[in-house]
This record gives structure tokens, C-alpha cells and sequence, in this order.
């Protein structure tokens, strides 16, 4: 199954067909069902609100964010915010070793990869989704080898203020972050495929179902691309003490 990303004033549209086919309908006509075998299409727009019914399959109309990630205010780097970005740099150092490198990903990939039992396929493509993730954190790093905690606080507050960041953020989130949780590729994230991510990070199930019940807004069962981006967006781009999302990366480091 193909995937295809198209960005336009605002609008993110993911299709996803088979044969090579894509075809586009309006939001009102999305059918989204775990392991639908016709074809998807998910329709994103980050700035309506969601209206689903649930009668067997989950008709997906499109969502109201309160903000886009333009409307943010610029961040602060205030104590709470740099302790969301440690907690991130904490989760992907692997052995605690006080740097990230490439290994810690490729080590993230192998936990996933081994508590799944995936096939040597799904394998390759876990682990290159990963490499990704270093090739991008990476460039913030004097060092292509590795980075430390400190450069990776500075690297995110080097780019989460900037406009170009911001404009591109939900393609950014769906391309990159979304489809390493969403290991079957079919748009959404189960709780097996949330915990499996975070096990891969060292974080307990315990807490992955934490935040899945809360970025689980509708409650039914999965994690969407807009509950995702949306949930991102609020860690990324907030410095609320006590908002919701802090735990997107489980329990704050002190």
C-alpha cells in the first residue's frame, strides 16, 4: 500500500491505495477501519474540529485544533519546557551513558523488533525509520557521532521557534514521528503498537497507557494522525506545567 503526502495552505492530506491508485473524498465520506483492505484516506485539516460515530467503522471528519503551530507563542525555554526535551534525550539514550548515538537507535529498533517478532521486512523497516530519527537529531551535534543532553535542548530550541519548522510541523510529525508508532502502516495506532514504542524507549507499559487514554480523545482504542499530531504540537509548543500532554514521552526527568 502506497502513501502519499500533499501539503497545501494549511491542509495535510494523507492517501493511502492500493494498485498504485490514489483517489481523494471529502471528509464526510472517510471510512477508517484497523486493516482495511480497500484502501485509505485520511483527510487532515488542523484547524476544524472532529465529529466521528462509531457503528462498526469510524467515520473521520475533520479536526479542530485550538491552535496551529504558528499560533503558539514563541517558547521560552522556560525549567518545565527543558525538562520535556530531557525527557525526550533520556528516553533515547538506551544505556544511560549521558549522550545519544546511532547505536542507542539502532538499539531502540531491536527492542521493538525483538518483543514483536517481526519478520526480517518489518525489521528492515523499523530500524531505517529510526536511522532517520538520527540523521535529523544528529544535525544538531558538533559531533556527527553523538550528541549530548545539553545539544539537544539547544537543537530543539533552535528550530521550535522558527517559522519554517512551525508551517511544516504536521507533515514533519505524520512523516516522520507518527509512522514509527504505526508499525502496520494503516494511519492508526493500536495500544499494542504505542507500548511496543515506548518499551523501546525504556518507558513502562504502565505509563504508555497513560498517555494513550489521554491522546486517545475519542476513546476508541486508537491513536488517529490528528490526535497525534495534536497531542505533539501541545508538548512541543507549551510550557504549561499541567497540561495533559506533558507525559508524551512518560514522566518528566527531574
Amino acid at each position: 500500500m502506497s502513501k502519499f503526502f500533499q501539503n497545501s495552505w494549511g491542509l495535510l492530506r494523507i492517501v493511502q491505495s492500493r494498485w498504485g491508485l490514489a483517489r481523494t473524498v471529502s471528509s464526510n465520506q472517510i471510512l477508517l477501519t484497523k486493516g482495511l483492505q480497500s484502501g485509505l484516506v485520511l483527510e487532515y485539516t488542523p484547524c476544524k474540529q472532529s465529529v466521528r460515530e462509531l457503528t462498526g467503522q469510524v467515520t473521520v471528519q475533520p479536526v479542530r485544533f485550538k491552535k496551529m503551530p504558528t499560533d503558539y507563542p514563541p517558547v521560552t525555554a522556560s525549567d518545565h519546557w527543558r525538562r520535556k526535551i530531557r525527557t525526550i534525550f533520556n528516553c533515547f539514550d538506551s544505556n544511560d551513558d549521558g549522550i545519544i548515538t546511532k547505536e542507542d537507535f539502532e538499539t531502540s529498533a531491536r527492542r521493538t523488533i525483538e518483543l514483536l517478532k517481526l519478520n526480517d521486512e518489518q525489521a528492515a523497516n523499523i530500524l531505517k525509520q529510526r536511522l532517520d530519527g538520527w540523521e535529523f537529531m544528529s544535525r544538531g551535534s558538533k559531533d556527527a557521532s553523538q550528541i549530548t543532553e545539553e545539544e539537544c535542548v539547544g537543537f530543539v530550541l533552535s528550530v521550535v521557534n522558527h517559522s519554517t519548522y512551525r508551517k511544516e510541523f504536521f507533515p514533519m510529525v505524520v512523516s516522520v514521528g507518527f509512522k514509527v508508532m504505526d508499525l502496520d502502516g494503516d494511519g492508526l495506532v493500536t495500544k499494542e503498537e504505542h507500548a511496543a514504542y515506548f518499551y523501546s524507549m525504556n518507558v513502562s507499559v504502565e505509563e504508555s497507557k497513560k498517555i494513550f487514554d489521554v491522546m486517545d480523545a475519542n476513546k476508541y482504542g486508537f491513536i488517529s494522525i490528528d490526535e497525534y499530531a495534536h497531542a505533539y504540537a501541545e508538548f512541543v509548543f507549551t510550557e504549561d506545567p499541567n497540561n495533559k500532554y506533558n507525559g508524551f514521552y512518560g514522566p518528566l526527568v527531574d
